[in-house]
């Protein structure tokens, strides 16, 4: 006997769009490559699903924009508050993650380059618009 995962959402997101969601996000945190591998593995198999009916597949399809993109990840320096950094940067247009980083400040990084570090949660919001 099989535990088969279910592809389309219902009153929950389906496992295997959550899977998709989260191997995204890994691979942006500090590029497995399993996790890679995994999200490519599931973007292919919900390529039908996408075309034919995407009203079924919403959180998969959140989670294959959202792995195009990239999420933003956010470096929060000594001292700072990182739910400060994650609430500035809730009027982004994208997700954003927040990690402990050494350099003072906070230092946006997304698909491996890093902007400048700012020192207030203001200018934080500001980058991201």
């Amino acid at each position: 006997p099989v535990r088969q995962k279910g592809w389309w959402d219902q009153a929950v997101p389906a496992g295997n769009a959550v899977l998709l969601a989260v191997d995204a996000a890994l691979e942006a945190l500090d590029a497995d490559p399993e996790a890679g591998a995994r999200r490519r593995a599931l973007a292919e198999a919900y390529g039908g699903a996408a075309k034919d009916v995407p009203h079924g597949i919403p959180r998969a399809l959140e989670a294959l924009e959202r792995a195009d993109r990239g999420p933003a990840v956010i470096q929060v320096g000594p001292g700072l508050d990182a739910a400060e950094a994650l609430a500035a940067a809730g009027c982004w247009d994208t997700e954003a993650l927040a990690v402990r980083g050494n350099q003072p400040g906070f230092t946006v990084c997304r698909e491996g380059v890093c902007l400048p570090p700012v020192t207030t949660a203001e200018q934080l919001a500001a980058l991201g618009r």
